[in-house]
């Protein structure tokens, strides 16, 4: 008790990506399908971080082959179309954002 935190669950790991790529890909739960309650999306921690994280080398290497990332069933348009709300987009298509940010943030 007197302890802490630490003394109850170890130190954390000092590298944050590592340590969420981890809890998404490599936990006991990271292929535990569920279904969100907002979009009723079927998905898993692991889906969800590549989905993120490396949404092109993700498919490959997570879908079912022949598969695309989930889409929310709400999305379901008229006539079975569907309209995706949700785009995997590399985290590399935000670095001049976030080098802008940081430039004005020094």
């Amino acid at each position: 008790f007197f302890e802490g935190l630490v003394g109850l669950i170890g130190q954390p790991n000092p590298s944050l990506l590592e340590a969420m790529a981890g809890e998404h890909c490599a936990g006991p739960d990271g292929r535990q399908m569920f279904t969100t309650v907002n979009y009723s999306i079927c998905t898993c921690s692991l889906w969800e971080w590549f989905f993120v994280y490396d949404p092109e080398a993700g498919r490959a290497q997570v879908l079912p082959p022949g598969t695309d990332w989930p889409v929310e069933k709400y999305a379901a348009g008229v006539s079975g179309s569907v309209r995706q709300y949700r785009q995997p987009i590399s985290l590399s298509a935000f670095e001049d954002a976030w080098r802008d940010k940081n430039v004005r943030l020094e």
